[in-house]
């Protein structure tokens, strides 16, 4: 028998609900700390880049934080009434508590009803893996074992650059510090960082003068990564915190030029759960190699 499957994502993977395609979405919690008591926001729901915009120029400062277990416990309930099993795909477990969240209501409900994923793994490629995780179960049925197999196996052909051009936020929440901070703010360099869903790991590694540069180093590092030169380019996504639609336009023709010819790169917005760590005049390449 066939068995009814519900998706669970949070808010990190900047996507929707989408009931049709049985896709649905726990937001996370974007906090002011402003402001006393401390104003919760709901991550895709009342925040979104504008929202963020608005409130950072007012000076407010803000926190992320899970959701409730609770509510995640409520929703997969109200899931398991229309569906026979609930499959969950939070936010990487290096960069936050939602996965140990998750699996502490696995092992309340059991596997057979709610299965949780590991995909060290955030912004829209979430998404990829799910869209994998669901062709899998399509053809062969659920095996807890063989999605691991296949999570594991994508994952090493998956990788993300995140160029950071306003550090501010970096440095009010205590990511950049000391004489570092004041180097890259005072020279106005370009932060580059690092998310390789193989280790999960969301990490500086180099830092640029001008966009150019930084573009090459940023598609360079992921051949050094996964190769898409000698595999080829399975996906690509740019995802932006820019809200000028022409300047996100320059970012992907820029982009283009480096990238093999005729490559269909999707640009959707970042998270505003990522944004607030990286501010507003930041943007990512993500790529997927055969």
């Amino acid at each position: 028998m066939i068995q009814k499957i519900a998706y669970l994502i949070d808010s990190s993977a900047s996507y929707h609900e989408d009931p049709e395609n049985d896709i649905y979405m726990m937001p996370l919690s974007i906090i002011n700390i402003n402001v006393q008591p401390e104003r919760i926001y709901q991550a895709g729901i009342n925040m979104d880049l504008d929202t963020l915009a608005n409130e950072l120029a007012k000076g407010h400062k803000f926190k992320t934080g899970l959701v409730a277990i609770d509510k995640v416990m409520k929703k997969v309930e109200e899931l398991l009434k229309t569906y026979d099993r609930v499959i969950g795909i939070p936010i990487d477990s290096q960069m936050s508590g939602t996965y140990n969240t998750w699996k502490i209501i696995e092992n309340e409900l059991g596997v057979d009803k709610f299965y949780v994923v590991d995909c060290k793994d955030v912004e829209y490629s979430i998404v990829w893996t799910l869209q994998d995780i669901k062709d899998h179960v399509a053809k062969h049925g659920f095996d807890e074992a063989k999605i691991n197999a296949l999570v594991k196996e994508n994952n090493q052909k998956k990788g993300g650059t995140i160029v950071v051009n306003d550090v501010s936020q970096l440095i009010a929440g205590g990511r950049l510090k000391g004489f570092k901070a004041m180097i890259v703010k005072t020279l106005k360099l370009k932060i580059l960082i690092k998310l390789l869903p193989a280790d999960g790991h969301l990490e500086y590694f180099d830092k640029k003068r001008d966009a150019t540069s930084a573009h090459e180093r940023m598609v360079n590092y992921l051949d050094e990564k996964i190769n898409w030169r000698k595999n080829g380019i399975k996906r690509a996504i740019i995802v932006s915190t820019i809200r000028n639609e022409k300047q996100n336009q320059k970012i992907l023709n820029e982009f283009k030029k480096i990238l093999p010819e005729n490559l269909d790169i999707i640009c959707r917005p970042m998270s505003s759960i990522i944004a607030v760590h990286t501010g507003l005049d930041a943007y990512g390449i993500y790529l997927e190699a055969n």
